[in-house]
């Protein structure tokens, strides 16, 4: 110690310094660190809140205009159009589908047994090939396992 006597104004600095020092602790900088977290956070989440989505948006698929919240309008239209209008397999034309209404009980399906034509859901042409089985070549021009040119 010493031997001059503490003056008044020492002291306070003294106890100024020690108040000081005492908000640095530890805990007191985690907590204006959290605070000022917490306060950022929460005008973060009062701007998201003020964003509010327009009532009509723009379809990304098509570009029409359809109301929030709900399916696009136009995209709708024409899955509906597509599954109305798409080619049905076995109504491809006009010729095909008289075919098929005429065909023999038991017949190939798509086909009719047609001798003309080959199907390749039976496997079957006018040569009677039965799909091109091994000893069993076929000879129809729009076989896919058919290699060798038409004459």
């Amino acid at each position: 110690m010493t031997d001059t006597p503490m003056t008044p104004e020492y002291e306070r600095e003294i106890r100024s310094h020690v108040a000081e020092m005492s908000n640095y602790t530890l805990g007191n900088l985690f907590a204006r660190d959290l605070l000022a977290e917490v306060d950022r956070l929460r005008t973060r989440v009062a701007e998201l809140e003020a964003l509010k989505p327009a009532r009509f948006q723009v379809c990304q698929v098509c570009g029409a205009g359809y109301e929030y919240g709900k399916p696009c309008w136009a995209c709708e239209f024409k899955k509906q159009m597509a599954a109305e209008t798409g080619p049905r397999r076995d109504l491809r034309s006009g010729a095909a589908a008289a075919r098929r209404l005429l065909r023999r009980p038991g017949a190939c399906f798509t086909c009719g047994d047609v001798p003309d034509e080959w199907c390749p859901d039976c496997a079957c042409c006018k040569a009677g090939c039965d799909g091109g089985h091994t000893n069993n070549p076929c000879t129809h021009p729009n076989a896919p396992w058919n290699t060798e040119p038409t004459p």
